[in-house]
């Protein structure tokens, strides 16, 4: 976010979502501090989100923060409310842009004894103008204080000072705007000190999230400079993130022409996404990146990226808009060649929230497109996809070149993916290099267990009292309105101690609304989902789930902690990690595969296949009841699959530990979950084809 500082021109996308949504939670905290008595001081716990939103961004987004939370306030909580927003925003304003600029707490103090007179005297005119609603409130005051007296009138001591009070708040709103000016200049050096505390510990608390982003580096002062990615030449490149003590990349020389589709494939850490940033224009730490112009992220005639989760880039409310998101004024998009290219002619007026997961990335495809960018760059796009959607958004990819003016760079671990390419760029440990045994150019033959099956689990029940059993368990969204989806039909199934259950299906059929039911995070519209006899949904935990994304899981700075604490391992904050701790982390990180020195990586320096198994990691740990992986396999490559099919099988055999993998692909995981449902044709004709 760092780079929209110095910015010039309206406010961008990612301002205006940050502005509406801190700005909202600054209204929330107002208006409950002005409903609930005695809870005014939560007000000023307002001021800090209004405060991050001024450190990370430019100031016209507080003013447009202040602008949303005043409304929303004020429709809510009244006059008051509204003008507690306003006057949040300045402190958080004045707090927040002292932070970015790097300047102290001092600082905030000599702007409190400015600021505070000028506040006093604003404040001071609004009473005077909206002088029915000034008497107004110094009557309930009045009347407050009234109240008061009277309820203590029986007792001496308390009466005399319940006069004396009354007698002060007399004077006191019968000199307001002496009594205003000053009070307001004397509460805002404390008001904007406590700010300033709070937000020192808001970001002390989130800022190893906030890893400078290189894509952010280069090309995004949105300047007028043309944007030209191709021809792309890199000469020796090597980058090497912060605090890393080896290089991501390792003497990166390649070009990439025009209108070619190539494949860039290798494993795990290998830093394929460290390369894919590089071209898209973050600067390397060594070598040199040759381009007619600039890069241009998201600009017309640029450079354009599509991601693994396609919900993660859809920002309009139905397809057309989500099409001319973000679209330079004047410029027209040819809306109906581009859906019609990628498989979704007609659709322009089709919400984006009925769209599958097929049809959603095929959206991400035709948003980038219609920006009639130069490059395209697809980072494991079609990881989430099932067997016969990825086929066709294969094809769909392959064909762009021949069909528009672009080039196209597809991630991938998928050998039949590589075996599409006009050329495949194969990365071992930074370095371009010959592909080995391990790699999917060498391994091309299409994963198994993606085709039909019945409905009924096979092989024959093996006899063991039951663990985990569903009862004819099936799930709508929104039931009797309509918007009624039904997400998963009537299921029933028993799983054993140590036994290993594989379900398949294609996008949309209710897998990961099963995942969900499973873990007890959803309870199921209709039947029972038991867990040793009782409900799961009472047992929270005890079934312990692995998202299908990663990211959403992992919570803590590091490696290692994050294990622990999936482990329900408490760490100390000041002693830190102990002997048995770290010992304990680098038998989860074996476990999965990966190296004892990862323990203590920032998780925002791990690739989507690392962050995958280190999520795992934590959750294998803790030794639950039962373990339920959506989408164990994505993003993993070759070896990565195996190793996690041999470690399931592992747990399954000598832990006893139950299964449960929901997965498009079952290759290497035959002797992990030799049984198998598969929920079969369950997507409506919305469903990509």
């Amino acid at each position: 976010m760092g780079y929209e500082r110095g910015m010039k021109g309206r406010l961008k996308p990612i301002e205006v979502g940050s502005a509406a949504v801190l700005a909202s939670a600054a209204a929330s905290v107002v208006v409950v501090g002005s409903l609930l008595p005695r809870a005014g001081i939560l007000e000023l716990l307002a001021a800090v989100p209004l405060a991050v939103l001024a450190q990370r961004h430019r100031g016209r987004s507080i003013i447009a923060g202040a602008a949303a939370g005043s409304v929303v306030a004020f429709v809510v909580g009244g006059v008051g409310a509204g003008a507690a927003i306003i006057a949040c925003s300045v402190m958080g304003g004045v707090v927040g842009s002292v932070s970015r600029r790097g300047r102290g707490w001092k600082t905030v103090l000599a702007l409190a004894f400015v600021i505070g007179p000028a506040c006093g005297m604003v404040a001071d005119f609004v009473l005077w103008v909206l002088a029915p609603a000034r008497e107004l409130a110094f009557g309930s005051l009045r009347s407050a204080a009234a109240g008061a007296a009277s309820a203590v009138d029986t007792v001496p001591v308390a009466r005399v000072l319940a006069e004396q009070a009354k007698s002060l708040l007399d004077t006191v709103l019968g000199s307001w705007p002496l009594s205003v000016a000053m009070g307001v200049t004397a509460f805002m050096p404390v008001g904007m000190l406590t700010v300033w505390k709070l937000l020192t510990m808001v970001l002390a608390r989130v800022d190893w999230v906030r890893v400078e982003d290189p894509l952010e580096v280069q090309d995004q002062d949105l300047s007028p400079s043309t944007p030209g990615p191709l021809l792309l030449e890199l000469f020796d490149v090597r980058y090497r993130y912060p605090g890393a003590g080896t290089d991501a990349l390792k003497g990166v020389s390649l070009t990439v022409g025009e209108r070619e589709f190539i494949v860039l494939t290798g494993a795990n850490g290998s830093g394929k996404s460290t390369l894919v940033r590089v071209l898209a224009g973050a600067v390397p730490t060594a070598g040199s990146v040759m381009r007619p112009g600039a890069p241009g992220i998201g600009a017309v005639g640029g450079t354009a990226l599509i991601l693994q989760r396609p919900e993660a880039q859809v920002l309009g409310i139905n397809v057309a808009e989500d099409l001319a998101w973000g679209l330079p004024d004047g410029f027209v998009p040819d809306t109906a060649t581009v859906l019609a290219a990628v498989g979704l002619a007609g659709m322009e007026q089709r919400p984006t929230s009925a769209l599958s997961g097929g049809q959603l990335q095929r959206l991400a495809i035709a948003s980038a497109l219609v920006r009639k960018p130069a490059l395209l760059i697809s980072d494991e796009s079609t990881a989430m996809i099932d067997a016969e959607g990825r086929g066709s958004l294969l094809e769909l990819l392959a064909q762009l070149p021949r069909k528009f003016p672009v080039t196209v760079l597809h991630v991938s671990h998928s050998g039949v993916e590589a075996s599409r390419a006009d050329r495949v760029i194969h990365l071992v440990n930074g370095r371009i290099a010959a592909p080995g045994p391990d790699s999917p150019v060498t391994h091309s033959e299409a994963h198994p267990g993606s085709g039909s099956a019945s409905h009924v689990v096979a092989p024959e029940a093996t006899g063991r009292a039951p663990v985990l059993e569903l009862q004819d368990v099936g799930h709508t969204y929104a039931p009797g309105t309509p918007w009624s989806h039904e997400a998963l039909r009537p299921l029933s199934f028993e799983l054993g101690e140590g036994e290993g259950l594989a379900i398949t299906g294609e996008n949309g059929s209710g897998k990961s609304t099963l995942a969900w039911i499973l873990a007890g995070l959803l309870r199921p519209e209709r039947g029972v989902c038991l867990l040793d006899g009782r409900p799961v949904v009472q047992q929270q935990g005890a079934v312990a789930l692995a998202f299908q994304h990663s990211r959403l899981q992992v919570q803590r700075p590091t490696v290692g902690l994050d294990i622990l604490a999936a482990a329900g391992r408490h760490v100390h904050p000041k002693a830190g990690p102990t002997t048995d701790d770290r010992a304990f982390v680098e038998g989860a990180l074996h476990t999965v595969g990966l190296p004892a020195g990862l323990a203590t990586r920032s998780i925002e320096a791990l690739s989507g296949g690392q962050l995958r198994r280190v999520a795992l990691a934590g959750l294998i740990a803790a030794k639950p009841r039962v373990l339920v992986l959506d989408e164990p396999l994505a993003g993993l490559d070759l070896s990565s699959r195996r190793h996690l099919g041999q470690t399931l099988s592992l747990l399954r055999n000598r832990d006893s530990m139950s299964l449960i993998v929901i997965s498009h692909d079952l290759e290497d995981l035959w002797d992990a979950c030799p049984r198998r449902i598969d929920l079969g044709e369950r997507v409506s004709q919305r469903q990509a084809r």
